[in-house]
């Protein structure tokens, strides 16, 4: 099965041939990346970018970023794909699925702030703020996020998510009520 953009040989070819306007480069870069030419994909996204500044190419360049584990520069890209479309959940969580792996929970937090309170109420957000808050030690969020009864829709059977946070939520309020400090063991 094919991806939701059009990555066969023929689009590749006309692209290509084409244009070299925006879209046609971000385009071009999703049959690059596709293909495994990730250098490829990077320069043509760029390229994309010195004509339009789109949250779609800082998005794509932020993706590979994570991939190949440079997760500053990928933190940075999709803050830029951010701030040119605030209002996608799908870049948000992506987003901040990012800054967790990156381990900037402080910075998932301030972004949190500023989101609409629609897009804050959204299940998987309320649910990476809450792994957020609990890296932080803010069990004040953490609490709400379970006091609330969130729904995580796309949650999948069988994860281990949902526990994990719940231990490791349990586990900090014993550590401070007992006044006993954490360890791995």
């Amino acid at each position: 099965a094919y991806p939701s953009f059009m990555i066969q040989n023929q689009w590749q070819e006309l692209l290509e041939a084409s244009e070299k306007n925006w879209a046609s480069r971000l385009q071009l870069g999703v049959i690059y990346a596709y293909q495994g030419h990730k250098d490829k994909a990077k320069r043509i996204w760029q390229q994309s970018l010195e004509q339009k500044e789109t949250a779609w190419a800082w998005r794509n360049l932020a993706a590979l970023e994570r991939l190949e584990q440079r997760l500053d520069i990928a933190t940075n890209y999709y803050q830029k794909a951010h701030k040119l479309k605030s209002d996608s959940i799908p870049l948000m969580i992506e987003y901040a699925e990012t800054l967790l792996m990156a381990g900037k929970n402080k910075d998932l937090l301030d972004v949190m702030e500023s989101l609409p309170a629609m897009m804050r109420q959204h299940g998987r957000i309320r649910f990476l703020e809450a792994q957020a808050a609990l890296a932080e030690s803010r069990l004040d969020i953490v609490q709400r996020f379970f006091d609330d009864e969130v729904e995580i829709a796309d949650l999948r059977e069988g994860a281990t998510l949902l526990t994990d946070l719940w231990y490791g939520f349990q586990a900090q309020k014993l550590s401070q009520s007992e006044k006993i400090p954490l360890n791995d063991a």
